[in-house]
């Protein structure tokens, strides 16, 4: 009959992740610790329901007058 508890396992597991986690930590910190940081993309700025809505209707609007056809 195994002795010890049913998490035995998970806790070795663990300790191994911890000790490897250091391990990279400290080679990380060796290499100067810095992080490359990257540029960023401007983001379009969100339109609102209602200029969505006004740019639909110019858009409308526009093709109706290139088309001749009356509002």
């Amino acid at each position: 009959m195994p002795t010890g508890s049913n998490n035995s396992t998970t806790i070795l597991h663990k300790d191994l992740e911890r000790q490897t986690l250091a391990q990279l930590l400290e080679d990380f910190q060796r290499r100067g610790g810095s992080i490359q940081v990257l540029g960023t993309s401007a983001i379009r700025p969100s339109l609102s329901r209602r200029q969505i809505n006004e740019a639909n209707a110019q858009a409308r609007n526009k093709r109706q007058q290139a088309t001749g056809a009356s509002a």
